[in-house]
């Protein structure tokens, strides 16, 4: 940290989050995995 007279100069903070996937989420990219999707989902031939 550097003071410039009374004024404190920091870094500005940069927030972030870290990705996530809830348990509805794992269920559907598993479906998909399991059965197909895209095209072979789209045309029927599951």
């Amino acid at each position: 940290m550097k003071f410039l007279g009374q004024i404190l100069m920091t870094k500005p903070r940069i927030y972030y989050t870290k990705p996530s996937i809830t348990e509805l989420e794992v269920g559907y990219a598993t479906d998909a995995a399991r059965n197909g999707w895209g095209d072979r989902f789209l045309s029927g031939k599951l």
